[in-house]
């Protein structure tokens, strides 16, 4: 079977030669962490943004909003784990979990070491986090409206303020990009031997 998945016809559905402009390049750096995380708030943004301009939608977008943004945050924290951890010359893997209070743990134990001087945003990150993983532990609420027993997602929530909540956690998630540059450059500059 083509790697590029061909159905009916022999159509490709991830590559065409149609329209070759719209072919997105994958891969094409050493770790895409950050693509992927970037991707997912961007398109949380884009759809929000559709959302507050249109006044429409807001009923059913606001799930792959949350589950998007959540996303973004959860691979930002692996992130910072892996990367941070590295620069504290204690290199390890993030935990292969969605629960954000589990990563949030070993996060804030990374940037509270390279970060000792700015306790008050890590402190704000971990306010929004942790209410984040109440809310969706385990990246199912947002994404399905039962979780596994049966039981109701978002279970006594019954209103979200889609302006709110975006403008929140974009603050979170660009706090976490912030803390990421910082990591990536304290890394470039000691492999240059600065």
């Amino acid at each position: 079977m083509n790697k590029f998945l061909s159905v009916g016809n022999n159509r490709l559905i991830l590559r065409s030669k149609e329209y070759p402009w719209l072919n997105a390049c994958l891969h094409f750096t050493g770790d895409e962490t950050h693509l992927y995380a970037y991707g997912y708030k961007r398109a949380a943004e884009v759809l929000a943004e559709h959302v507050m301009i249109n006044r429409m939608d807001l009923n059913s977008l606001v799930y792959p909003i949350l589950y998007l943004y959540r996303q973004c945050i959860e691979l930002q924290l692996k992130s910072l784990i892996r990367n941070g951890s590295m620069l504290l010359d204690s290199p390890r893997c993030a935990p292969n979990t969605h629960n954000l209070r589990t990563l949030w743990t070993q996060c804030k134990e990374v940037l509270s070491a390279i970060f000792d001087d700015d306790q008050s945003s890590i402190s704000e990150i971990e306010t929004v986090v942790l209410q984040l993983s109440e809310v969706d532990p385990h990246s199912q609420a947002f994404r399905y409206p039962e979780d596994s027993r049966g039981n109701e997602s978002l279970a006594g929530i019954s209103h979200v303020n889609l302006k709110a909540i975006s403008d929140v956690l974009v603050e979170i998630s660009g706090l976490l990009d912030g803390a990421e540059t910082g990591i990536s450059e304290y890394l470039s500059n000691r492999s240059l031997g600065s």
